[in-house]
């Protein structure tokens, strides 16, 4: 927000200084009376399960041994085949089924919201799309939870606890292969 206010300190239409108004989430211009709000894209991240597995994805560019959970920007003009999670392992689209809201957090790049859903595999077949992902695998409920607690024997790593990713996964191994939003 502090960087969206330092960028949009004028009116689009007018010209004119604009004001922040209701604690932030807005500003305003005298001049016009145009509104202006904070834009926000979405992104996506969705915990994918198969009964005792769960899909997730490396991020060695990130930090070697990281895996995560698979996400992606929504682009507006792109169908359902497009962007997102489902991009980056081609075949997994069509393999989801039961897809459910879990809980939102704000994305690092700016005006980013990150959605984080749930949703069961239909199979566990994949194909990793090398210019998108590192790599792309499933894991058991025993090896996601060492992960978590970093004491996985070949030094993989989960997503940190600040990270939606980590909720996702946490919440799979707590709730077991059937949770729901």
């Amino acid at each position: 927000m502090v960087g969206w206010h330092q960028r949009h300190g004028y009116c689009a239409n007018c010209g004119t200084r604009t004001a922040m108004k209701e604690g932030g989430w807005k500003r305003d211009c005298s001049n016009c009376k145009a509104e202006h709000f904070p834009r926000t894209d979405p992104v996506v991240i969705m915990l994918v399960a198969s009964g005792d597995k769960c899909l997730l994805r490396a991020a060695e560019a990130i930090s070697r041994g990281m895996w995560f959970v698979p996400g992606g920007i929504c682009r507006s003009r792109r169908n359902h085949r497009g962007r997102g999670p489902a991009r980056n392992l081609r075949g997994s689209r069509d393999s989801l089924h039961r897809c459910d809201y879990y809980m939102t957090q704000p994305w690092p790049y700016p005006s980013s919201l990150m959605i984080g859903c749930t949703a069961r595999a239909v199979s566990e077949d994949i194909i990793v799309d090398r210019a998108e992902l590192e790599d792309a695998r499933w894991f058991d409920r025993a090896e996601a939870t060492l992960m978590l607690r970093r004491q996985h024997p070949d030094g993989l790593a989960g997503p940190h606890p600040f990270a939606i990713a980590h909720h996702l996964l946490g919440r799979w191994l707590h709730e077991g292969p059937d949770v729901r939003a």
